[in-house]
């Protein structure tokens, strides 16, 4: 929050705080060709909290770990999805810092019931067995992945 200030008008749009915070890349045009590029002029102190903040959810919301998985069984490294998944907390964290109300996890899951998204259903299914308290990140199917 101390990097963000209390001027809440200076973030219009999550994607802003997304672009400052450096968990997005930035796209550059040659011709025909699109190049996505890591953001060097970010707030680095914000983009190594979000990636810290990003990395300690994955063992304690549900939803996070099946992200994790999921991404982890399609052959990204562990820093892209922790960026990936930096840049949906920080959807979720302007939209409870605009409203002023504190996260809610109920809420988010029924948000993605209501738009029928894969991570509903995965998190159910991650929900429905008990996690190993030294299994951190991954489920059997991504350690058994070599990841």
């Amino acid at each position: 929050m101390s990097e963000l200030g209390t001027d809440r008008a200076t973030f219009p749009q999550a994607n802003a705080i997304q672009c400052y915070g450096g968990v997005v890349p930035r796209q550059q045009q040659s011709g025909d060709t699109w190049i996505n590029r890591h953001r060097t002029s970010a707030n680095h102190t914000l983009q190594h909290n979000l990636y810290l903040w990003a990395k300690a959810s994955v063992v304690w919301a549900p939803w996070c770990r099946a992200f994790y998985c999921h991404e982890k069984k399609r052959g990204l490294w562990s820093a892209d999805i922790y960026r990936r998944l930096a840049a949906k907390w920080t959807r979720i964290f302007w939209k409870c810092w605009i409203e002023r109300k504190p996260y809610d996890e109920a809420q988010w899951l029924e948000s993605l019931k209501k738009r029928g998204s894969w991570l509903y259903e995965a998190t159910l299914k991650l929900m429905e067995k008990p996690l190993d308290p030294v299994e951190v990140a991954c489920e059997p199917a991504c350690q058994a992945a070599g990841r």
